[in-house]
């Protein structure tokens, strides 16, 4: 490798480690970046092709930049209200049915009504309720 690549590379990498330990840059898009960062050291005319694309169509290159921040951030939003939702109907579940201490299931479906019956003529002492889960 020609010694300007090398210190192109060199000082890219320095900035972004940096970037990366000052808490601007989390630290995976440092190493998922350092790829990108051998190609464009290793590769001044497609750099500059970059560079002078981008600066050229600013517009587009503003455009680009900001829809790939809103999907991103669209499907971050998704699955964080997943995550909230899915926690939120779990912690009603166990606010509202309280602790299970036993899960009784038939070995076939077709006992199941058998089963209920039987469940039903126990003692309300012993069973606090019942909940079909299919």
């Amino acid at each position: 490798m020609p010694l300007r690549p090398a210190l192109t590379f060199a000082g890219l990498l320095a900035a972004a480690v940096l970037l990366a330990g000052v808490g601007i840059l989390p630290f995976l898009v440092v190493a998922l970046s350092v790829p990108f960062l051998v190609m464009l050291a290793g590769k001044p005319i497609l750099r500059r092709l970059a560079v002078r694309n981008a600066i050229r169509r600013s517009r587009e290159t503003a455009l680009v930049l900001l829809g790939s921040l809103l999907g991103t951030a669209i499907i971050t939003g998704s699955m964080i209200v997943g995550d909230t939702l899915h926690s939120s109907i779990r912690h009603s579940a166990y606010t509202q049915l309280g602790p299970i201490d036993e899960l009784v299931s038939p070995s076939d479906a077709r006992l199941l009504p058998a089963l209920q019956r039987a469940l039903a003529h126990l003692p309300s002492a012993d069973v606090a309720g019942t909940c079909l889960l299919y």
